[in-house]
């Protein structure tokens, strides 16, 4: 779907993951990617980050930061919006105008991985199991559904079981963007 030169990595489970995995996860493959060089000196790696855009991955961002200065957001870290960019020879500055740009119906939303599905999954999802979520917050054309734990394992199962190739297009175009911000940051 989106071609062999991008690879996701899962930074742990439970206490192991979140946004400190993340953190952690980054900070240590930048590490060892300057050990593994092209011909040309260069990593052979480029390794970057995706947080949710809420307080977690906003914190998340500014730590990573501040934590290895050569990281730097809309090059090495991103977090997820409504709309992901995908034009342009950009750099770090251009990219962030255009995130703003294509973003900026959904300012002050929350947004995470699993806002990409299509609604009737979270109709469903109150249909059957009402306690599974905590709210659903609208923002223009777009619905942040803050879900329990229970209801995020609810959701990920009703995809394994139903989800279709339409229903991740959303999700799809989110892996597509991440592999042009790969392709923008190789060149830098």
């Amino acid at each position: 779907m989106i071609g062999t030169d991008l690879a996701i990595i899962a930074a742990g489970e439970r206490d192991r993951g979140g946004t400190q995995g993340v953190i952690r996860e980054l900070v240590s493959l930048r590490s060892y990617s300057r050990t593994c060089l092209t011909r040309s000196g260069r990593p052979a790696y480029r390794f970057l980050a995706l947080f949710d855009n809420d307080k977690a991955g906003q914190q998340a961002v500014r730590a990573a930061t501040a934590l290895d200065t050569s990281i730097v957001e809309f090059r090495d870290v991103f977090r997820l919006h409504p709309h992901m960019p995908t034009s342009g020879n950009l750099d770090p500055k251009t990219l962030q105008k255009a995130f703003e740009r294509e973003n900026l119906a959904y300012k002050g939303l929350n947004w995470e991985l699993e806002d990409l599905l299509p609604n009737h999954f979270f109709d469903l999802l109150v249909q059957d199991h009402p306690s599974a979520v905590i709210r659903a917050d609208k923002v223009a054309d777009k619905v942040h559904w803050e879900l329990t734990r229970d209801g995020k394992a609810l959701l990920r199962k009703m995809i394994r079981q139903f989800g279709t190739h339409a229903d991740l297009s959303a999700t799809i175009a989110v892996l597509k963007a991440f592999h042009f911000y790969c392709s923008i940051a190789k060149r830098q």
